[in-house]
């Protein structure tokens, strides 16, 4: 009871001492005495691998393959909206960017700019999800930018989102810095755009309101078109 049990033994004998998780040992019978300790038997498992049975499929949204009709700059701030067809929530995995520079006719070589991620308010950019500061640098005669986002664990949810940059400024051949305002927009660096059905891309100067980017052909008739980014994103 509790433990405590009695044996009968001969001198000769040896008592054997096991439990599950604890080292065997064996007591001649003459050397027993009140209360017997075992060691704790530490056990080695082979390696054990965690996975989930759920499948990740991963889509490229956007329009980067599409024509370009038009490519132009001159606002500080541009955002995209894409659409979430799939209807249930992703993750944002990475962004692609289309350009065209101008860095040698202007004597301007390497633009900076900020990557931004917006809420989708009703058809417009809202609060930045992208909490931390990505800013990328586009060397001279660089058409296409790349962007990892996985590590920042952006949901893309069933309303869409708004990713897009920031013009900051730019390096000239002495690798001095000048910074973007208002007042002075990157000629150096055209964004390219594709015809779309409706105008989903939106642009503004610091300090002012998003405003639909249009083009306007010869005519003088406005067009609705898009800017060339794409997205990846995991389901």
């Amino acid at each position: 009871e509790q433990g405590h049990f009695t044996l009968e033994t001969n001198a000769d004998d040896s008592v054997i001492f096991s439990s599950v998780g604890f080292i065997k040992i064996i007591v001649p019978s003459k050397q027993v005495g009140d209360t017997t300790y075992l060691d704790e038997e530490p056990k080695l498992l082979t390696e054990v691998v965690v996975s989930s049975t759920k499948r990740m499929k991963k889509i490229d949204i956007g329009n980067l393959k599409d024509k370009t009709v038009v490519a132009t700059g001159g606002a500080n701030q541009y955002a995209k909206l894409f659409a979430n067809e799939v209807g249930s929530e992703g993750v944002l995995e990475s962004l692609v960017l289309n350009f065209q520079p101008e860095a040698k006719k202007y004597g301007r070589y390497m633009t900076s700019i900020m990557i931004h991620v917006y809420q989708n308010a009703k058809g417009l950019p809202g609060a930045d999800v992208l909490l931390e500061k990505v800013i990328v640098p586009i060397k001279e005669n660089q058409k296409v930018v790349s962007v990892e986002l996985s590590k920042y664990g952006i949901v893309f949810p069933a309303e869409g989102l708004f990713v897009g940059l920031d013009f900051i400024g730019y390096y000239d051949d002495a690798g001095i810095f000048s910074p973007y305002s208002r007042l002075k927009t990157p000629a150096n660096l055209r964004i390219e755009f594709a015809s779309a059905e409706s105008a989903d891309t939106f642009s503004k100067f610091f300090g002012t309101s998003w405003r639909k980017v249009l083009h306007s052909d010869r005519d003088g008739r406005k067009n609705t078109v898009s800017a060339k980014f794409g997205i990846r994103v995991s389901y």
